[in-house]
């Protein structure tokens, strides 16, 4: 018995690097590499998030700062 490791799991169905050939070890690849750059734009977009809270918030300061310079 080998503790190799399933290479993809499909509809709770493992499979082995030796069950599969060339073309399917590319797809699971290209799933691997996809499944990465979804996971890299997740959080890109909680930073975006993030930087565009932190720019709505100055430009709320700058807003109040021209009222309080306007008034006085």
């Amino acid at each position: 018995m080998t503790d190799e490791q399933p290479v993809i799991t499909i509809d709770d169905k493992p499979y082995m690097k030796n069950q599969l050939d060339d073309n399917q070890l590319g797809l699971v690849n290209k799933l691997a590499q996809l499944q990465q750059n979804k996971n890299n734009l997740l959080n890109q977009m909680s930073d975006i998030d993030i930087l565009a809270s932190a720019y709505l918030e100055q430009l709320k300061q700058s807003l109040k700062e021209d009222k309080t310079e306007k008034w006085t």
